[in-house]
């Protein structure tokens, strides 16, 4: 149980290799295939690639947030005041 040890994530580590106990990121791994198929389809190299493959994915977060904005500006009309509160005087 240690270092040899294919089973465990250390065993792994040591011996440069995957599994269950040591998964992959999938949104790395996402990127990547991403990447390889725009260096295949454009002749870029892989880092040219993934600044593409990264470029784009930002420019998509980007989308999605505005379109959160423009839902919540829909939801609340900018005409409207709130409403006073009317305070009854005591005396």
């Amino acid at each position: 149980m240690g270092k040899g040890d294919q089973k465990t994530k250390r065993g792994k580590i040591i011996n440069k290799s995957y599994g269950v106990t040591r998964a992959r990121d999938p949104q790395r791994a996402k990127v990547n295939a991403i990447a390889h198929n725009v260096i295949v389809d454009d002749n870029k190299t892989a880092s040219e690639a993934k600044a593409v493959v990264k470029a784009a994915a930002k420019a998509a977060e980007v989308k999605e947030e505005q379109k959160k904005a423009d839902a919540v500006k829909a939801e609340k009309p900018a005409d409207e005041k709130p409403a006073k509160k009317k305070e009854a005087k005591k005396e």
